[in-house]
């Protein structure tokens, strides 16, 4: 017993030091957090502070580092990693990489039920981004329509979140949905006690986007005015947001057939670019695309084969992606419209090796680039060539998502001009009007691509003479364009010019006129008085009232026609 009473006393003893050692070690532990601590927070200061002298200097790379450096002393830290993503995502175009960092930032919100709803929105919506700008258009939606269900709505991520979902909308063509998006943007925006210069520019740019779209080119000024003023007067603009302004103000300038002023932003996107970016950037490559298409639509083949070859040159250390691959592509594309047709077909075949390098023969990738090689076998007159390509395209759609996948619209319509050009009349019509199932299969009636398959059943029933179906057709096409984009938009003169044609050749003419005379006004205020777009139509004219025996009319639209000749 005393042996087992000593042995008491001793391990409590034992027990007592060990406490004091632990007290001891988690007072020293506790000293050691607090230096490691201030330690990080020093470090990471400076970290901040290196990037931001690199990022004055605009050395992006080195800017970079400084932030991943941080970013990797604390992992657990989702400001230091949506920091880091958002630079390499806008400055250096690491889709890859800037996802990485996100989605590790969305991994700690929804590890910690600390965060708010708002913090997890938030990194919903900068996953979005990426997603966005990598193309990735139904995850983009996915992730604003996420952001959006976290966010207050009277709270400028919320508005955020849902220009970008406008954003996605209007590039899949969705202008409806956009439109509805951006009023509820704008509404909130205005309801708000504080904004931010940053998404108030992102809404202006974006209102005056979806406007062109929906033809109302004059209040889409409005918005695109107030979006330069404040890209070039608030310091808090960044200077990417700034070239994005730039540059879809010159492709409104262009549409508008304002030449001089588009080429004139598109060179300032061009200078801030060259400062802010390192040579091989594909912002700058994207600009040189844009003054490659500027000076195609004003019919400068020197010119734009000039700048489209710069855009390739940006390519000159990796040849071997997607975005090279297009640039060949659009070459292929000025030597296609200048009857070059073999300098076409090499740039083509370029692109198509790189694309089966990267993709494979049977990737549902090269969807895209056999279209592409359709259309210059259908303007080279091999059409049989082209049939096999653009068939290529439709069983890899058709093996990858069935029957009703909405990029099947371009493929149908291929094969329904490719069997046009031969006179296959019937045959067109069958393919024309898969194209309309696919369109209402996945977009519904009340879309303008459906839109577009009803016209090009009505274009083709005027050949073939049925003029009841070819009138029902584009009526339908009629009335969805001006439910979409209302009365004044260049697809509802479309839609008229085709109705009257078929009422011109049923013998209609006052039907006929009518219609003209409504596709007249809409070009004219579209695109002007003299515009070289009014020629057909006042050519139609004077067949008419030719044939009706008014001289006079018919003389008064001959002067019409040689105004613009002239």
């Amino acid at each position: 017993m005393e042996e087992r009473s000593a042995e008491i006393d001793r391990l409590r003893s034992a027990n007592r030091k060990e406490r004091e050692d632990i007290e001891k070690r988690q007072a020293n532990l506790i000293q050691s957090d607090s230096l490691a601590s201030k330690l990080l927070e020093d470090f990471a200061a400076d970290c901040y502070s290196h990037y931001e002298i690199c990022k004055l200097q605009h050395k992006n790379d080195s800017a970079a580092y400084w932030l991943e450096l941080r970013a990797s002393k604390d992992t657990t830290n989702g400001e230091w990693q949506v920091d880091c993503g958002i630079f390499i995502l806008n400055y250096q175009a690491n889709y890859t990489l800037a996802q990485t960092y996100m989605e590790r930032a969305l991994n700690i919100v929804n590890n910690n039920p600390d965060f708010s709803d708002d913090s997890r929105g938030s990194c919903f919506a900068n996953l979005a981004d990426v997603y966005l700008k990598c193309g990735q258009y139904n995850e983009a939606i996915n992730m604003y329509t996420r952001a959006l269900c976290l966010h207050s709505k009277k709270s400028e991520e919320y508005v955020a979140a849902t220009v970008g979902l406008a954003n996605c909308y209007e590039i899949i063509s969705e202008n409806k949905k956009a439109a509805d998006c951006l009023r509820e943007a704008y509404s909130v925006y205005q309801q708000m006690n504080y904004h931010t210069p940053e998404i108030l520019l992102r809404i202006y740019n974006q209102l005056a986007t979806n406007l062109v779209k929906r033809g109302n080119f004059e209040e889409a000024q409005k918005f695109l005015n107030l979006s330069l003023e404040l890209a070039e007067n608030d310091e808090a603009i960044d200077l990417p947001r700034q070239i994005i302004v730039y540059f879809d103000a010159a492709s409104f300038y262009r549409e508008m057939n304002k030449y001089e002023e588009s080429e004139s932003l598109l060179k300032k996107a061009l200078e801030v670019s060259l400062v802010i970016y390192e040579d091989k950037h594909p912002t700058i490559s994207s600009i040189y695309n844009g003054l490659g298409v500027l000076y195609y639509n004003l019919s400068n083949m020197e010119n734009a084969i000039y700048y489209l070859l710069k855009a390739k040159d940006c390519h000159t250390n990796n040849r071997d992606n997607e975005q090279y691959a297009q640039v060949c592509s659009n070459i292929a594309g000025i030597y296609l419209r200048e009857g070059k047709l073999d300098l076409s077909e090499q740039y083509e075949i370029e692109a198509y090796n790189i694309r089966v390098k990267i993709f494979g023969e049977d990737s549902p990738a090269m969807f895209n680039q056999y279209n592409a090689l359709t259309a210059l076998y259908c303007e080279k007159g091999e059409y049989e060539k082209g049939l096999g390509y653009v068939e290529k395209a439709i069983a890899l759609i058709k093996r990858e998502a069935g029957e009703m996948h909405p990029s099947l619209n371009a493929s149908y319509s291929y094969v329904g001009g490719i069997n046009m050009r031969l006179g296959r009349l019937e045959e067109a019509l069958k393919w024309f009007k898969l194209a309309l199932d696919v369109s209402k299969h996945y977009y519904g009636n009340e879309h303008t691509e459906t839109a577009d398959a009803y016209s090009n059943i009505g274009g083709i029933s005027l050949y073939l003479k049925r003029y009841d179906e070819a009138i029902d057709m584009l009526k339908e096409s009629l009335r969805i364009h001006i439910a979409v984009y209302g009365e004044k938009h260049v697809d509802v003169a479309a839609d008229y010019n085709g109705l009257a044609q078929t009422y011109m050749a049923m013998g209609n003419y006052q039907d006929a006129i009518s219609n003209f005379e409504k596709a007249i006004d809409i070009r004219k205020e579209v695109f002007g008085n003299n515009s070289v777009k009014l020629k057909p139509l006042y050519g139609f004219m004077i067949e008419i009232y030719q044939k009706l025996g008014d001289v006079k009319k018919a003389e008064s639209y001959s002067k019409l026609l040689d105004a613009i000749q002239e």
